[in-house]
């Protein structure tokens, strides 16, 4: 029975890792459209067409206007971006990757894993996109997945702080590092919408080393890394599955699968 609860709140846990994965990366995709559609529709727009008035009736352009609103614009994105990383989680910044990197192999890293370098690094990365930097979401949705995995599993949250009492069969380091793993992988099937790539690289970067003499003991723990796999998987998918429909959703296209989504169930039409 034990052994029954363990695995049945381990498959639990990794569709929520899949579930809030795709959350927060869906979340840094509306945040990105709105202020892209704040810098565009309202600012660029707006200032455009009293430019053009003001042109016709006095022969003087105002483009200036329009340039100092938008380099203002991007300057406050930028601005809160810089400070969250700045002052309130320094580990946020970057792509988080080489930090996940380390702590899959062992390597105790403070903070790395704690929700306020979720929040700065989803925030963050809206700020940075939106605000016209040459940056992307895909290397901090590894970190964010890892956070999502390393917190979830452990069914407690140390920066508010907050103990939910649940997983409690979960809270040592081995079985924080298989969620992180499964994170990680969610991480890359939200922002790529690829699951098996994201399998693929938690196994790649979980792995300091691979000794080919040792290969062949791989066949007396085929089941048990069998089903880690298969669980962290499972994670990548349910997060592709859920990204996708929510932005889906989003821009009003959601209802049905297309005919290459049925492959991961992942994009919609």
């Amino acid at each position: 029975m034990r052994l029954w609860r363990r695995s049945r709140n381990r498959w639990i846990v990794c569709f929520l890792i899949g579930v809030f994965t795709a959350v927060v990366a869906a979340a840094i995709d509306i945040m990105v459209h709105y202020s892209q559609e704040i810098k565009f529709g309202i600012i660029i727009k707006q200032l455009l067409s009293k430019c053009d008035k003001q042109t016709e009736l006095t022969g003087d352009g105002c483009m200036w206007t329009v340039e100092a609103a938008w380099m203002c614009y991007n300057c406050i994105l930028v601005g809160i971006a810089g400070c969250l990383v700045i002052f309130w989680a320094p580990i946020a910044g970057g792509s988080g990757i080489p930090q996940i990197k380390c702590f899959l192999n062992g390597i105790q890293i403070p903070e790395v894993v704690m929700l306020k370098t979720l929040i700065s690094k989803a925030v963050g990365v809206a700020c940075a996109v939106g605000g016209g930097l040459s940056a992307g979401k895909e290397g901090p949705m590894i970190h964010s997945g890892a956070v999502v995995g390393a917190g979830l599993s452990q069914g407690r949250c140390q920066s508010i702080p907050f103990d939910t009492g649940l997983f409690k069969e979960f809270r040592n380091d081995r079985e924080r590092r298989d969620f992180v793993s499964a994170g990680a992988a969610a991480g890359v099937a939200a922002a790529f919408g690829a699951p098996i790539g994201g399998v693929l690289f938690s196994l790649e970067e979980g792995a300091s080393f691979w000794n080919q003499n040792l290969t062949w003991r791989m066949v007396s723990v085929a089941q048990p890394v069998s089903l880690r796999m298969l669980s962290t998987f499972f994670s990548a998918m349910i997060s592709a599955f859920t990204v996708n429909s929510i932005l889906s959703w989003f821009n009003g296209r959601s209802g049905w699968l297309s005919w290459t989504g049925l492959a991961n169930f992942g994009v919609f039409e």
